[in-house]
């Protein structure tokens, strides 16, 4: 955002002067242009080249959950709008600055104990509340904490703050200084939001960083596995049981926490000799401690492993428990096979498509025609295309949601049918019969079954919990799943065979091998259920997240994700097998297992622009057969078809890739918003960026 509106009038206030700049535009400080008693607010302004109807939800997301939030210790919106095509909303200002700007002051010194208490009795007060409405802020950290005239502190920027019940699986989004181990792997609850708050009564008690690295990762593996150094040794004056408190709160598992952040606050109260009746105190004047002696950190016993890398090692019991032992070797990478050759990587671009043997030809586009509306991802079965449609607003009519099928080769819409609820996922077509599952993500779930050729219902079934994932069909029984339940029906007529609950949240969709259902969850536990019965066959328990379970030449074997790494265990005893490095964030929400050999895409860094690669590796040894490099973050994981790997970005492109060598067939762009995951089949490309379109595939 340029200057352009300095002394500009926005809605009904006039930009006075710009506080801040960043990514997504500009914040004003803004006085009504006719009450000049009104009180000057803040005004956050988009910039105007980021203009997608996704950009423009994710803006208002702040305003939207900011405005369902009121309390003394939560910033308050004042209005939102859209201005002369310049997107806004109007906060209260906060004329005292934030927390970060204390900090620097300080200099490296601690705050007093009672100012510091204040401080974190005020924030916990703000999060104790939006936490009672289910709202999990998630980037909590000094910058975030800001104060009004009165010095009140005040909770900001829930730009990224997620509503439990209403979202899906989270993205690893937050400050990586303030993030708890948990939300590194994607994983999010309300204790994560505790250990950001105990980070900071960290840096206020001692004045240091819980962790500091120069790659974000790096500190990532801190929070993991590092124990913090207790606070006494930087800051002798704090009390012992504060400093019990604070380190309670900084546990690495969720569930040694406390049971939530006003319990958390009483204690540190309590540890201060405070009263626990947190009413609003009198601010004292802010000064900073000086008198205390700052000990440099000691050296970790934590070796680190090839360049600089640390690789623990996986010590994994045949009971079903597992410990982390760190070696004094690293754990080596997987080396190429010699049928293959020294591992090579090739740089995907579109100069690549020059030497293409796959080729695209675009066929046709089609539109909701309905405001804040758009298709998800499409299925593909004898030539024609199912799709869902989901919307954006809570204000959404008759038609909003609906199943369609369409001519692949023409576009023309053949049925369509009108569910209660958004479609979130991708159908699934088995023996005549489109099967589809439908939410209100902040409620329940239903999945439909329709006649393929007519689109007459068959039948429908509800679900307590929403089903924001595609169905299975196997052998004419149809699996689906919610975040704690498996249900597993009858595909002619939708009576269920059995389901089971699951105490811990379903991670990865569950796979069905050999008379198994794997099911998968975010603790790292995998069970294998009988297919007919729903009798429990097998359990394990393992180191990081399980995305995916494929079949080996010896056996079963459960892929998941470790440290920077993934490994394959066996499932019948839990036996780790090999490990195989791939860069430090997996890309896509998951893998895709064809034919004995693993596709998969991770990237090294937070930014889309980050360096982007996909990894081929053989499920027997962890081998890497090649890997390319994106230009872009993958957007889901890998389809497989016909030998070839397709794979969509980020930055609007799908890519084919040979699955064999790794070598770029052809690259196109199908647009400049996120697209989904595309379906390939009969021919046919179909992907979705809000609108459908579909490719001739040669």
């Amino acid at each position: 955002m340029s200057d352009e509106l300095l002394n500009h009038q926005l809605g009904s206030y006039r930009l006075v002067q710009r506080l801040g700049r960043g990514a997504f535009g500009s914040v004003y400080l803004g006085k009504h242009f006719l009450l000049e008693h009104k009180p000057p607010v803040a005004v956050k302004v988009l910039n105007t080249t980021l203009t997608s109807q996704e950009e423009l939800d994710r803006f208002f997301q702040e305003a939207l959950i900011l405005d369902k939030l009121t309390h003394p210790n939560i910033l308050q919106v004042l209005d939102a709008n859209i201005y002369e095509g310049y997107p806004f909303f109007v906060a209260e200002l906060a004329s005292n600055g934030s927390l970060q700007d204390r900090l620097e002051d300080a200099d490296g010194y601690a705050f007093p104990l009672t100012e510091a208490i204040r401080i974190l009795t005020q924030v916990g007060l703000a999060l104790q509340y939006a936490h009672d409405l289910d709202i999990i802020h998630r980037d909590l950290k000094p910058a975030n904490i800001l104060f009004n005239a009165q010095d009140d502190a005040l909770l900001a920027d829930f730009g990224i703050s997620v509503q439990l019940h209403k979202t899906g699986r989270v993205d690893k989004v937050g400050t990586p200084i303030y993030m708890a181990p948990e939300q590194f792997k994607g994983l999010i609850s309300k204790k994560s939001d505790q250990y950001s708050l105990a980070c900071v009564a960290y840096e206020l008690l001692t004045g240091r960083l819980l962790f500091t690295a120069d790659d974000p990762y790096e500190i990532g593996y801190k929070h993991i596995y590092e124990p913090p150094l207790e606070l006494r040794a930087i800051n002798p004056t704090i009390p012992d049981e504060i400093e019990q408190v604070v380190l309670k709160a900084l546990s690495k598992d969720r569930d040694d926490r406390y049971p939530n952040i006003e319990d958390f606050v009483v204690a540190l109260r309590v540890a201060a000799g405070l009263s626990t009746e947190m009413q609003a105190e009198t601010p004292e004047i802010y000064t900073v401690n000086q008198g205390i002696d700052v000990v440099p950190n000691p050296p970790t016993a934590h070796t680190t492993g090839a360049q600089g890398q640390h690789t623990p090692h996986l010590n994994i019991s045949f009971d079903g428990q597992y410990s982390r032992d760190l070696p004094s070797q690293p754990m080596p990478q997987s080396v190429p096979s010699p049928a293959t050759g020294p591992r090579s990587e090739r740089a995907v671009s579109s100069s690549g498509a020059q030497r293409a043997s796959v080729r695209l030809t675009h066929l046709w586009s089609r539109a909701t025609d309905l405001d804040h509306t758009y298709f998800a991802e499409p299925t593909i079965s004898d030539g024609l295309i199912y799709v869902g449609t989901y919307t954006t607003t809570e204000h959404h009519t008759e038609g909003h949601f609906q199943v369609q099928c369409l001519d692949g080769a023409t576009g023309q819409l053949l049925w369509a049918f009108k569910v209660e609820q958004g479609v979130w996922s991708a159908p699934a077509v088995a023996d005549g019969i489109v099967f589809v599952c439908t939410s209100q993500r902040d409620a329940h779930g239903k999945i439909y079954a329709l006649d393929a050729r007519t689109g007459e219902k068959i039948w429908a079934l509800g679900t307590k919990e929403a089903l924001l994932a595609s169905p299975q069909v196997l052998d004419g029984t149809v699996y689906i799943y919610s975040q704690h339940a498996l249900y597993v029906l009858d595909a002619e007529n939708g009576q269920r065979r059995w389901a089971v609950a699951v105490d811990e949240e379903v991670f990865a969709p569950p796979t069905l091998l050999d008379g198994v259902v794997y099911v998968s969850t975010k603790t790292g536990k995998c069970y294998g259920l009988d297919m007919v019965t729903g009798h429990h066959r097998s359990a394990f328990s393992d180191v990081g997240n399980i995305y995916a379970v494929g079949q080996a030449q010896d056996g079963v074997i459960c892929v998941g994700l470790y440290n920077d790494g993934l490994y394959g265990d066996e499932v019948a005893g839990g036996k780790t097998l090999w490990y195989s490095m791939i860069d430090k964030q997996l890309s896509g929400a998951g893998l895709t297992i064809a034919q004995q050999t693993i596709y998969v895409a991770s990237h090294g860094g937070y930014s889309d622009s980050a360096r982007e690669r996909l990894f081929s590796i053989n499920i027997n040894t962890g081998q890497q057969n090649w890997v390319a490099t994106l230009r872009s973050i993958a957007v889901a994981p890998p389809v497989i078809s016909n030998e070839v790997v397709y794979v969509s970005t980020f930055s609007g492109e799908i890519h084919a890739i040979d699955a064999k060598q790794g070598k770029l067939l052809t690259s196109m762009s199908v647009g400049s918003r996120k697209p989904t995951r595309p379906a390939v089949a009969d021919g046919l490309v179909a992907v979705c960026i809000g609108d459908l379109h579909a490719y001739r595939l040669s």
